[in-house]
């Protein structure tokens, strides 16, 4: 009699571990309505940077390529002009963007492209300044370690 209840429960354990794969396998048909409902997306609201605190992001070493491409975009989206002159002075504003330059070309994950096209942009926004910006990218560039 001993023999025949070890049988019946060796049995029962087999069946239960059979049904228990079942349903760790089983994988309901793409027919089956599921409604789920899905809270909704609050979008963060865009916040304006200026353009001190992107240069400030410009400045961290950390940044990647796409990094520094990406802030770049964001200033010549938003601050790519630059007050006119005064006579033959410049604004006093241009020395953020000569700083810029002189960051970029530092740094140590930026590539020609994204120094140059930085460059084409600022020129072509501001004529005025298109031999202020030559001389700055030339010294930004002698900087270069």
């Amino acid at each position: 009699m001993g023999l025949e209840v070890i049988i019946q429960s060796i049995l029962g354990l087999v069946v239960i571990l059979a049904i228990l794969l079942f349903l760790l396998f089983y994988k309901p048909s793409k027919k089956t309505n599921i409604v789920v409902k899905a809270k909704p997306i609050v979008k963060a609201k865009a916040k304006k940077v200026d353009l001190e605190s992107l240069k400030n992001d410009l400045k961290n070493k950390k940044n990647s390529a796409k990094d520094l491409q990406n802030i770049l975009d964001l200033i010549t989206k938003d601050y790519i002009n630059i007050p006119p002159k005064k006579g033959h002075k410049q604004a006093p504003e241009f020395n953020i963007y000569m700083d810029i330059i002189f960051t970029i070309c530092r740094h140590q994950n930026t590539t020609k492209e994204i120094i140059l096209n930085f460059d084409k942009h600022l020129e072509k926004a501001n004529p005025a300044y298109k031999t202020d910006i030559s001389k700055a990218l030339t010294k930004g560039l002698n900087l270069r370690l």
